[in-house]
């Protein structure tokens, strides 16, 4: 805002002497600033912040086992009645000799381990009938393990262990000023302010990205002139790595896609260790409130319309719903925030700032640090849905 002064001060408009400062500018600025960002990090909040584990090393692992499941999830058509060897990709070992297993209206048990992916089986087994099943058909561990007396000790095979890894993604910033304006005032506040502001702005955004480095990074290990980046959840979240991943090649999202998703996982890992967090983008929130639109009626005499859901309530428990702008169009991830995890290197890695020495003139300096990196564990507790449409 600008005025103008009419007159001088102690002196009446229109007395001796003439007015010099009629033309004077007296300038008027709000002293608030503010940078329009997004500065909200649920996600970093949900999975206990940025400083949840500790690494000693650039490239970092860890340990997962690999147990047997209910469900056999990978496994070859038994295109005959008679066929008595069944390929199960990987899963040999969670199945000892005497297993029974369950497909569509027949039993059978499994009497040899050949190698890694195949096991053999008595088919029609306890008086129920052989038949022809395909890949999609579900097989599951049903009825314990059934030995005779005289049979010798079964060994369980040992369980495989897998040992995943993520690298750490190294972050620094240099923020300064000089000395000569840390020491004036810079539009109602003075310089040293204006370098803690910039310190806390700059926090805030190295924050956000982190978080969005949580979603989308891909894990690189770098190479000359391209640093080394931490893989995220749309890295890890993966069918390769075991998660139930459905494409859904542009139809509309329903309720029935993710209950047929939670089904699944289910299935493999059991009811209590399904995640239980949906993180989806803006349009699929929508559509997932649209479900419930018309539960609710609207009397005459109210006002406020509209249905948002923030939890979803199924029958296999409460899972709470949240949007977020990372997400590319057309993805809703089903999470278990138990299974992951922000970390730092060494015992300077979390996020923070501190002085620097400036040996190019008169100048104040600050940094702003960060070596951070990421575990997404167990993930075939989770689910990814994509390539729905985002029209229709």
């Amino acid at each position: 805002m600008v005025m103008t002064s009419d007159r001088l001060i102690g002196v009446d408009s229109g007395g001796y002497p003439t007015q010099p400062d009629a033309d004077a500018i007296i300038r008027v600025v709000d002293n608030e600033l503010m940078q329009a960002m997004d500065l909200t990090v649920p996600l970093l909040t949900l999975f206990g912040g940025l400083g949840s584990f500790n690494v000693s090393a650039v490239k970092h692992s860890w340990v997962e086992d690999d147990l047997w499941r209910r469900r056999i999830t990978t496994w070859s058509s038994i295109a005959t009645s008679g066929a008595t060897s069944i390929t199960i990709t990987g899963q040999a070992h969670r199945y000892p000799i005497g297993t029974i297993l369950a497909i569509e209206d027949e039993l059978m048990r499994i009497t040899g381990i050949v190698d890694a992916n195949t096991i053999t089986v008595t088919r029609g087994y306890a008086g129920t009938s052989a038949a022809a099943h395909t890949d999609t058909t579900k097989m599951i561990f049903v009825g314990g393990s059934s030995m005779h007396e005289s049979d010798n000790w079964v060994y369980r095979p040992t369980p495989v262990v897998s040992l995943p890894y993520n690298y750490c993604q190294l972050d620094h910033t240099a923020l300064g000023n000089s000395w000569r304006r840390q020491s004036i005032n810079m539009y109602g506040r003075t310089g040293a302010q204006e370098l803690d502001q910039l310190t806390a702005q700059t926090l805030a955004e190295k924050t956000v990205a982190i978080e969005e480095s949580l979603i989308l990074g891909q894990r690189y290990s770098g190479a000359a002139g391209s640093p080394a980046t931490a893989g995220g959840i749309n890295y890890y979240v993966t069918s390769a790595n075991g998660a139930g991943v459905y494409n859904k090649a542009g139809a509309a999202l329903q309720l029935a896609h993710i209950y047929t998703a939670i089904h699944d996982r289910v299935n493999v890992v059991g009811q209590q260790n399904v995640g239980r967090l949906i993180v989806v983008d803006r349009w699929g929130y929508e559509k997932i409130s649209s479900f419930y639109a018309g539960s609710r009626r609207l009397t005459q005499d109210e006002r406020v319309g509209g249905a948002t859901i923030d939890t979803l309530r199924t029958p296999w428990g409460d899972f709470r719903v949240v949007m977020h702008y990372a997400l590319q169009p057309g993805n809703l991830y089903i999470l278990n925030e138990n299974f992951i995890k922000v970390g730092y290197l060494g015992s300077t890695g979390m996020l923070h700032t501190g002085e620097i020495m400036r040996n190019d003139g008169p100048f104040n300096g600050r940094y702003v640090y960060s070596d951070i990196t990421f575990k997404v564990k167990n993930v075939p507790t989770m689910v990814r849905i994509h390539n729905y449409s985002t029209t229709s």
